[in-house]
């Protein structure tokens, strides 16, 4: 289905003729029975292989997770004795100092002792506010 070149073009007798393309075709079966199509179904790997290889996948995947979910448990261990040990040190210094702030001692004791006791009162103050705003 070449088209004939234009009188008035001196160059279009020495092109070639375009050709138009074919129409696409989404007819697949027809393409199959044709012998334009030539698809191979299926895995390239012999069966066992492949159940061997998902067997694999899947127990890396299960230990990689319960490896996630184990230090998951740590680290959260790990912050809850941490706060257990920090509010029992503060307790007691806090307790010393609220003694030592309210007994007859030395005022410059009093005054170390009520800087200190100051000093954990905004401590935990801090750390409520900034609790509640997580």
């Amino acid at each position: 289905m070449a088209e004939p070149p234009s009188s008035d073009d001196p160059e279009a007798a020495e092109r070639p003729a375009r050709k138009r393309p074919a129409p696409f075709s989404t007819d697949l079966v027809g393409s199959a029975k044709a012998a334009r199509f030539r698809g191979v179904v299926g895995s390239p790997e012999p069966l066992r292989e492949l159940e061997a290889r998902l067997i694999e996948e899947r127990a890396g995947a299960d230990q990689a997770r319960t490896l996630e979910l184990r230090r998951a448990a740590h680290a959260e261990w790990r912050d809850r004795s941490l706060l257990k040990w920090g509010a029992a040190a503060t307790a007691s210094v806090g307790v010393c100092c609220l003694v030592l702030s309210l007994v007859g001692v030395a005022p410059q004791d009093r005054v170390g002792a009520s800087l200190t006791l100051a000093g954990l009162v905004g401590g935990l103050v801090g750390y409520v506010i900034g609790a509640a705003g997580k």
